[in-house]
């Protein structure tokens, strides 16, 4: 019972494997290479204006192709400096159930420019995320096409190397994440010309690294050193959904050393035109702010301090001028120890003064006078004559200006804001003076 059970299991699932392999092999042997290619270079011609050529292009599973001495090329007649494009092997592959699924995922491994390039790339359309991992070793400047076109007249030499993974979330840019490690091998350029005669300059050896994290990508590492030049680099780029449009927070600064300057006065001329970006230690800084698609350095020695890890130089106007063995009696030694001249305390005002009155000073504003309410005089006790009655009213005018004698040294005690600045600039004028 188990052996026939088995038998009729092995029959559904061997069967439809055996008709996957056919399909396979089938497609290898009577693969339309020739009409894929047409159909290649039609698509790259209406959408990019670029033709491909290849010597050889084979098949291999279960998606895939190998080509080899592909040529890129223009169809228009405007020049291309990223162009003609030579690449003497290129192998790409495409997940089969990956392309199911609605998420294409290609595999690819080219050798160009004198080096290697392996990555894999996966694309959800749905979500606009993008995945790639890419590994790139020791291209040489000299055979990137960009390099040969735009400098025809200047050598550039140099490795350059790359190694990445990135995940990048169009729709959540705070989701994104990942790195990037560069790095440049024995750089030069020169000697040649570039509209002048320029003598050999070594750039040397970088080492960088970013990260991306929160929908930014942060310089982690930027250090670039050899015998004629140093330079670094800090800050960040905040994405966005067009990547073009992604704004830059960078400052960067280099250094010339005293033997490249003394190569050429070419050097020292293009420096003195730089005074707003040297800084003290001898760097000339440059700020580069802007979306990418307009990034231009602009001069800018205040960014010193960012590389000083936040401290500030003090000034020499600030600065303590005072000798150390001068004595403290001196004037210099007393402005150390200056302090704050204090007002002398204004006497208490006795209020059981009787003063003679004031005639002619208004009453304090805001301040209403309360008159003290006239006895009711009956009628026995009604004054008799005017001398009764003239003593009565100047003792009611004697208790009225008590009164108002009384409300005038209450506001005199309370100083006013203008009296409070005048005794801010006396002491001012004070500090002057000592």
């Amino acid at each position: 019972m188990l052996k026939s059970r088995y038998i009729k299991i092995l029959k559904w699932v061997g069967y439809p494997l055996f008709a996957l392999v056919c399909l396979l092999i089938s497609l290898l042997w009577t693969f339309p290479v020739e009409q894929m290619t047409g159909l290649i270079n039609k698509q790259l011609g209406q959408q990019h204006h670029l033709h491909m050529d290849a010597e050889e292009l084979e098949t291999s599973l279960p998606l895939g192709f190998t080509a080899i001495d592909v040529r890129l090329d223009s169809t228009d007649d405007k020049p291309n400096d990223f162009l003609p494009l030579i690449i003497p092997r290129l192998s790409v592959k495409a997940g089969l159930f990956s392309l199911i699924a609605g998420t294409p995922a290609i595999d690819l491994s080219a050798e160009i420019f004198g080096g290697r390039v392996e990555g894999s790339f996966k694309v959800n359309q749905d979500e606009q995320v993008y995945v790639s991992a890419l590994e790139i070793e020791n291209l040489l400047f000299e055979q990137i096409p960009y390099f040969k076109n735009k400098y025809k007249d200047l050598p550039i030499k140099g490795t350059f190397s790359l190694n990445s993974d990135i995940t990048l979330n169009l729709k959540k840019l705070e989701q994104s994440k990942g790195f990037a490690e560069m790095k440049v091998a024995n750089g030069s350029t020169g000697p040649g010309k570039f509209g002048m005669e320029l003598p050999l300059v070594r750039t040397g050896n970088l080492d960088a690294r970013f990260e991306i994290d929160k929908g930014r990508i942060d310089v982690k590492t930027f250090q670039q050193s050899s015998p004629d030049m140093e330079s670094d680099m800090r800050g960040s780029i905040t994405l966005s959904k067009k990547l073009g449009y992604s704004r830059a927070n960078l400052d960067y600064r280099f250094k010339l050393t005293d033997e490249l300057l003394k190569k050429d006065d070419i050097f020292k001329l293009a420096l003195s035109t730089l005074n707003n970006a040297k800084g003290s230690d001898g760097f000339y800084y440059h700020t580069l702010r802007g979306t990418l698609n307009n990034l231009k350095p602009v001069p800018n020695k205040a960014a010193e301090y960012k590389f000083t890890k936040g401290k500030r130089r003090t000034s020499p106007s600030r600065a303590n001028t005072a000798k150390p063995d001068q004595d403290k009696k001196s004037p210099a030694g007393k402005a150390l120890d200056r302090k704050r001249p204090t007002k002398p305390p204004k006497p208490k005002v006795d209020r059981n003064r009787r003063t003679p009155p004031k005639r002619g000073r208004s009453r304090t504003p805001g301040r209403t006078r309360t008159r003290s309410p006239k006895p009711v005089l009956d009628k026995q006790d009604e004054p008799e004559d005017d001398e009764e009655l003239d003593e009565q009213e100047e003792e009611e005018f004697e208790e009225e200006l008590e009164e108002e004698e009384e409300e005038e040294e209450e506001s005199d005690e309370i100083p006013s804001p203008d009296d409070a600045s005048e005794e801010g600039a006396t002491d001012d004028a004070a500090e002057e003076e000592e």
